[in-house]
């Protein structure tokens, strides 16, 4: 299943007729694949958000992919559809801007070792700055002309 696939699984799950829980889980277990969501728009994820809060989904792990990809790409989104995926998530007792870990450290325990994990969370006005943006032409300085024999007159 890629990424349109599932956006079209939901889309039909929304029908009272084709409510499959296996099916569900399978779609669950698959959102949480890295990079998912690449071919689609940002139409298609608030569909996706509004879809799983249809489907009283609580699975917090499938959730934060979907809403990490739609915080990314929120200069896409018309007020209408920021204001209708944050309605979805809150109805998912998850709020879109909490999809991202907490920011600091966290020590968890995997078998027999202590595992360290460090979440960072993007912040406004902290982009990389693109290089090569050559649209904006600068003026070069002025010349110096050192021509003495010029001066000697």
């Amino acid at each position: 299943l890629e990424g349109a696939d599932v956006a079209l699984l939901i889309a039909a799950m929304r029908h009272e007729a084709t409510q499959d829980p296996a099916l569900l889980t399978k779609v669950l277990a698959r959102l949480k694949v890295e990079g998912i969501f690449a071919g689609l728009s940002a139409t298609d994820l608030v569909e996706i958000a509004e879809g799983l809060k249809e489907r009283e989904v609580q699975d917090a792990e499938a959730l934060r992919p979907l809403g990490q990809e739609i915080l990314r790409r929120r200069g896409e989104l018309t007020p209408d559809e920021s204001y209708r995926v944050h309605n979805a998530y809150q109805a998912m007792k998850l709020p879109l801007p909490e999809v991202w870990m907490q920011p600091g450290s966290a020590v968890k325990r995997d078998g027999s070792q202590l595992v360290t994990t460090q979440a960072f969370r993007p912040q406004e006005g902290h982009e990389k700055k693109r290089r090569g943006n050559n649209d904006v032409q600068r003026t070069s300085p002025p010349r110096v002309v050192r021509d003495y024999k010029m001066m000697s007159y």
